[in-house]
This record gives C-alpha cells, sequence and structure tokens, in this order.
C-alpha cells in the first residue's frame, strides 16, 4: 500500500556536536477507504410503445467508482412501472407492456451501490419518455344483407371500425365486384352504387 517515510533528528536546545543528535525513519501507511461512486450517465431514455418486452431501451447507465476493482451494482428503487434494469451492466429492458397512451413518460429513482466496505451508495432519477406508435385501425368482418331491385343510395350497412389512436378513419373499396354495385362513403356506410342488383343474376358480393 502507498506509504511515506520521514527521516527525523532530535536535538536537545544546547547541542554542540552531532554526537548530540538523534535520527530515526519514520514510515506512515496510507489506509485505503472506500469511496462513493458517481453516476456519469443517467438518460434520457426513450423507448416506443408496443414494443417486445426484454427490448433494450437506449444505452447502458454508466457509472464511475474511484475504488479501482469494485463493481458497483444498479437498481430501481421503485415498483410499479414497465422497466427493468440489469445489475451489473446498468442497461435498462422493457418489462412489460408499454402504452403512450396510459402513460408517456416515467421518472425513475435509480439507486447504485458499491461492493466496498462499508458499502456505499449514490442515487438519480432516470427519465423514459415513451414515443406515439400510430397502431392499425381494427375493422371487424361483417355480413350484410339488401333486397333485389333496391334503389340507388340505399345504405345497407355500415362498417365497424375503430383505431387506437383515434384518428379519423377514411373508407375504400380496394376491390370492385362485377358489376359495380356496391361501394362505401366516407362515413363508412355500405350503400347501393347502381340499381342492378338481382337476385336470379348475382347472389353474393365481397
Amino acid at each position: 500500500c502507498p506509504q511515506y517515510t520521514l527521516d527525523i533528528r532530535a536535538a536537545w536546545s544546547l547541542a554542540s556536536t552531532s554526537n548530540d543528535h538523534l535520527t530515526c525513519s519514520v514510515t506512515v501507511k496510507v489506509n485505503d477507504q472506500n469511496e462513493r461512486p458517481s453516476i456519469t450517465r443517467c438518460g434520457p431514455l426513450n423507448v416506443d410503445e408496443g414494443v417486445p418486452v426484454d427490448t433494450a431501451v437506449g444505452v447502458p447507465l454508466q457509472v464511475s467508482d474511484p475504488d479501482k476493482g469494485q463493481s458497483p451494482s444498479f437498481s430501481f428503487t421503485t415498483t410499479g412501472h414497465p422497466f427493468k434494469i440489469q445489475k451489473c451492466s446498468g442497461q435498462v429492458f422493457v418489462a412489460s407492456a408499454v402504452n403512450y397512451k396510459t402513460q408517456s413518460s416515467y421518472s425513475l429513482p435509480v439507486r447504485v451501490v458499491d461492493d466496498g466496505s462499508p458499502a456505499l451508495d449514490t442515487t438519480c432519477t432516470l427519465k423514459i419518455t415513451v414515443n406515439d406508435v400510430s397502431e392499425p385501425p381494427v375493422v371487424k368482418a361483417k355480413t350484410c344483407s339488401v333486397n333485389e331491385n333496391s334503389p340507388k343510395g340505399l345504405v345497407i350497412c355500415s362498417v365497424d371500425a375503430t383505431d387506437p389512436d383515434g384518428d379519423t378513419l377514411t373508407y375504400s373499396v380496394t376491390r370492385k365486384d362485377d358489376p359495380d354495385a356496391i361501394a362505401v362513403n366516407s362515413n363508412g356506410e355500405v350503400y347501393v352504387r347502381d340499381a342492378v342488383l338481382g337476385y336470379e343474376s348475382k347472389k353474393l358480393y365481397s
């Protein structure tokens, strides 16, 4: 361990020759004391909503410890959130479903403790922002019926569709049938486009 060696000479006040002096060596050893680690990188981080469990969130948190050879460990000090942190690396992962509409950001207390004696710790607050991701609309399959010889413009039924993000939906027919007698309007209403419906000529449109 580090140490200092001092040569000390002692003499009484009326000393006149070297024989009146005493010399000795004093060694001072420096004792190692555990020092507190410091967190050098604590976010902020971003994650898209809907990503799978165990997805890594950004780059790992980073810690510096003045005492070489120690292995600080990371932990969250609160629960009830959809994240977990790897003890040794400081990498944050998704632990459960992340939804922007449920919560768009989190402020999570992080604790880092070293393995010295006595163990010392430090803390920081990690902010994680959840990115809003556009989700596809949900459309339910549906069977409707209409009488033959129905007039043009008659509404047959409505499309059952919802959007998880609450966006406005638009509707269109992606494949026309023959004859082109059925259509859908901007409100999702399925209607008679042309008054040519005949049971004997065609029984099903899809």
